[in-house]
């Protein structure tokens, strides 16, 4: 596994658990809005993170 596929899967799972502590979700409906969202696919585009301006 690459550092870039590692940072992508640690951030996945913490979002996940945010949203499972901080909205009540349920752990089903917090993949399935993670996986779905338009956040994860900027997230897996490498290109953009690189590119992102602070």
């Amino acid at each position: 596994m690459s550092d870039f596929q590692y940072m992508v899967e640690c951030t996945t799972r913490d979002v996940i658990g945010l949203l499972m502590e901080r909205d009540n979700m349920q752990m089903e409906e917090a993949l399935d809005k993670v996986y779905n969202s338009q956040t994860y696919e900027n997230l897996l585009n490498k290109k953009l993170l690189l590119s992102a301006k602070p």
